[in-house]
């Protein structure tokens, strides 16, 4: 039996990835997959995240 994407931690990671680097993506799905990915992944997070996030912050994205 193979394993679907929304088991498999690694089609997880690269998901999210491709969410939050995606400016055509809302910014809370955007803050939504950054946030997942940061919570499937060991990989420190890069300075374009903390980019990301920095940008999007607003008190509805703060709620997420």
């Amino acid at each position: 039996m193979s394993k679907s994407a929304s088991t498999d931690p690694k089609t997880s990671v690269m998901w999210a990835c491709a969410c939050w680097t995606d400016p055509m993506q809302p910014p809370e799905a955007r803050v939504s997959a950054a946030i997942a990915w940061m919570c499937l992944t060991d990989i420190p997070v890069p300075g374009e995240l903390r980019a990301i996030l920095d940008d999007l912050a607003t008190e509805e994205t703060a709620r997420l």
